[in-house]
């Protein structure tokens, strides 16, 4: 079915969160520290597990 595979990943992303890695996540970190707003809430692991 057509938009299929995108809704199944849309509500997994919905639930577990988006996955980033380290090098996508610390320059952000960086600039929120630079910008004085508060760093980004990372887990380690998906939100539902």
């Amino acid at each position: 079915m057509p938009g299929e595979l995108e809704a199944r990943e849309e509500e997994k992303r919905a639930r577990s969160g988006i996955p980033y890695s380290a090098a996508e996540i610390d320059p952000l970190q960086n600039e929120a520290a630079r910008a004085g707003v508060a760093k980004l809430d990372v887990s380690a692991r998906p939100l539902d597990s």
